[in-house]
C-alpha cells in the first residue's frame, strides 16, 4: 500500500545570527564592492580556474547569473522573501546568489535557515517549487571519503551565501542522461549494453573530476586558497566597519 507523503512547509523563518549594527549608506556601498571583489575572487581564482564547476563562465557569459547583497541589518525575512519571489519569476536569473557578509552564523544553522527560508518562500507562492537551494559558507564540513563527500569543499564561498538554481534549469542540464528507457530485444541485451554502456549520472561524473583535481592540486592547497579569499574578505569589511 502507498503512502502519499505531504511536505511540510514552514509557517515563519528562524535567525540563527543576531543583527548586525546599522551602517550609513557610503559604507553599505563599500561593503557591497568588497563582497563582490571576493566573490569574484572566488569564482575566477578557484572555482572557474580549476573547472570546479563546468557550467559557471558560460551561464556568466549569457548574463544568468545574479548577485545581490543582502545586508542583515534587521531579523526580518520578508525582504529576502520577496527577492526569491522576484527572482523565481523572472525566467533570465537562472543562478542568483545572495551574499550576506559579516553575520556570525555556523555553517550548519546556516543551512537549517536557507532551506527553512526557501520552503517558507515557496509556500506563499502556492506553486511547485521553483528554485533548487544551495547554502554556501567559508566552513561547510567535508571529507574525502567519497567524492560526494567532498564537494561541500567546493561551497566555501568567502561569506555566508544562498544560492538558489532554477530547477527547470538542472532538468535541462540532468535530461536524458539517468533515465533512459529503450526496448531491446531480449537476445540482443548483452550487444546493446556492449555498445551503450550505462551512463554514469552527471552529479558522479563532476564530482569525480573534481576530486581528481583536489588530489592533483592537494586538499591543503585547495583549503589554504579558499582560506586566502574569505581572510581577504574579512579584512576589507573590519577595515570599514
Amino acid at each position: 500500500m502507498s503512502r502519499l507523503v505531504t511536505k511540510v512547509r514552514p509557517d515563519r523563518v528562524d535567525f540563527p545570527f543576531t543583527a548586525l549594527p546599522r551602517i550609513s549608506t557610503e559604507v553599505r556601498s563599500a561593503l557591497e564592492r568588497e563582497a563582490f571583489r571576493a566573490n569574484d575572487r572566488y569564482l575566477h581564482e578557484f572555482l572557474e580556474k580549476y573547472a570546479f564547476c563546468p557550467y559557471s563562465r558560460e551561464a556568466r557569459r549569457k548574463g544568468e547569473v545574479h548577485r545581490y547583497l543582502h545586508y542583515c541589518d534587521q531579523l526580518d525575512a520578508r525582504p529576502l522573501v520577496e527577492l526569491m519571489h522576484q527572482i523565481a519569476g523572472d525566467p533570465r536569473q537562472v543562478v542568483a546568489q545572495v551574499i550576506l557578509p559579516c553575520i556570525q552564523v555556523t555553517a550548519p544553522d546556516f543551512a537549517r535557515f536557507v532551506h527553512q527560508l526557501t520552503d517558507f518562500a515557496h509556500a506563499e507562492m502556492g506553486t511547485r517549487d521553483v528554485l533548487a537551494v544551495a547554502p554556501l559558507h567559508p566552513a561547510l564540513s567535508f571529507n574525502e571519503a567519497t567524492p560526494e563527500a567532498l564537494i561541500p569543499l567546493f561551497r566555501r564561498t568567502p561569506d555566508p551565501t544562498i544560492q538558489w538554481v532554477r530547477l527547470d534549469a538542472l532538468e535541462s542540464i540532468y535530461e536524458g542522461r539517468e533515465n533512459d528507457t529503450v526496448f531491446v530485444e531480449a537476445g540482443a541485451i548483452d550487444a546493446y549494453l556492449a555498445k551503450n554502456p550505462k551512463k554514469t549520472p552527471l552529479y558522479e561524473t563532476i564530482a569525480k573530476t573534481n576530486a581528481a583535481m583536489t588530489k592533483r592540486l592537494s586538499v591543503d592547497v585547495v583549503v589554504a586558497l579558499l582560506k586566502d579569499i574569505a581572510d581577504d574578505a574579512h579584512g576589507s569589511y573590519a577595515a570599514l566597519l
